[in-house]
């Protein structure tokens, strides 16, 4: 027993004499490697990338930490709540070595973290240690750099946003970031609205009328014009005359047009064909207004009838009603595509 008594207190003599030594070890810190150099350290492209990648997530403009920032030597060189962070040409009095080396405590970076951040390598150590022995100077210079949109998904194709024309001929809806304009008498598409500035070579936006979702539109009172809104952005899309020497499509499937009708004061034709096809079509948007299908002579005289008091009538056997000549061509179609208006400044 007495031999057991004496044992114990060697080992806990043993143990407390080495204390110091442990303390001296854990106050040693991390290891810096020393490095010898002609050029001096670059900041923006030796320093700040190991601060970027360990220490900026938590000591930036927006979320300064202990009110320490250190995205660049100005904002180093302030400090933060505890005082300076750095001493220019003093590398060993400086606190901001003192806590990366993990000789001070809060040791940084933290052991635990969020953005994955670990403790310095020696060379690290030794290009800040370095640094500021050097003077910690520098510039981080301004560099713009270009956005790079990425193209919205392909299933993000949900109608936010709808509008149709003051004549009720039209309606519009925002698709994802696309803009679509129907012709509502005969429920197609009449237009698929398309802004090529946003193309620049890229095929994602080659055929979209915004960046992002469309989320409003809006005719004008005329229908001329249609506005579309998406994020910060809105666009003014015009129906422009197309050529004069656009050729009009009077009957589908090819039929030939054996009588005609036009009402004077209207842009409507009613045309009659061999057939039996008989279709009214608005010479504004050369969309059809309706088609029937009827048999026998009947369909060119419903052409005509179909048309006002005022009028001309021509057909293969009769010639035109009233006057002598038939005409040689149908007028010329006024089919309007819409594009984007061009805004001032």
């Amino acid at each position: 027993m007495k031999y057991t008594i004496l044992s114990m207190m060697m080992v806990w003599n043993l143990i407390l004499a080495g204390l110091p030594l442990f303390a001296a070890e854990a106050s040693a810190g991390l290891e810096v490697a020393e490095l010898s150099r002609e050029k001096p350290v670059d900041f923006t492209r030796e320093i700040l990338p190991i601060l970027r990648k360990n220490c900026l997530a938590c000591h930036n403009t927006r979320d300064a930490e202990g009110e320490l920032n250190l995205e660049t030597p100005a904002t180093i060189a302030k400090g933060g709540e505890s005082g300076v962070a750095v001493v220019p040409g003093n590398a060993d009095k400086s606190r901001l070595m003192a806590h990366v080396r993990q000789i001070e405590k809060p040791f940084m970076p933290p052991r635990r973290n969020k953005v994955s951040a670990e403790r310095l390598t020696p060379h690290q150590l030794g290009l800040i240690r370095l640094w500021i022995d050097e003077g910690a100077t520098g510039e981080v210079p301004l560099v713009s750099q270009d956005l790079k949109w990425r193209p919205l998904p392909f299933v993000v194709n949900a109608i936010y946003t709808t509008a149709i024309s003051p004549d009720g001929q039209y309606a519009a809806c925002g698709r994802g970031n696309q803009v679509f304009v129907y012709h509502l008498p005969t429920r197609r598409l009449a237009a698929r609205l398309v802004d090529f500035a946003l193309a620049k070579g890229s095929l994602a936006g080659a055929a979209v009328a915004h960046r992002d979702v469309v989320q409003s539109l809006s005719f004008s009172p005329d229908g001329q014009t249609l506005a579309s809104g998406g994020y910060r952005v809105a666009k003014l899309w015009r129906r422009d005359q197309a050529s004069a020497n656009e050729l009009l499509n009077l009957l589908p499937r090819g039929e030939a047009v054996t009588a005609i009708g036009v009402a004077f004061g209207q842009a409507r034709v009613v045309a009659a064909g061999s057939a039996g096809g008989v279709q009214a079509i608005d010479l504004q948007s050369t969309l059809p207004l309706w088609h029937a299908q009827i048999q026998g002579q009947a369909a060119g005289q419903l052409a005509c009838r179909q048309t006002e008091k005022k009028s001309l009538c021509c057909s293969t056997m009769a010639g035109c009603v009233p006057g002598k000549q038939r005409p040689a061509s149908v007028p010329p179609a006024s089919r309007r595509r819409w594009t984007r208006a061009q805004l001032p400044g």
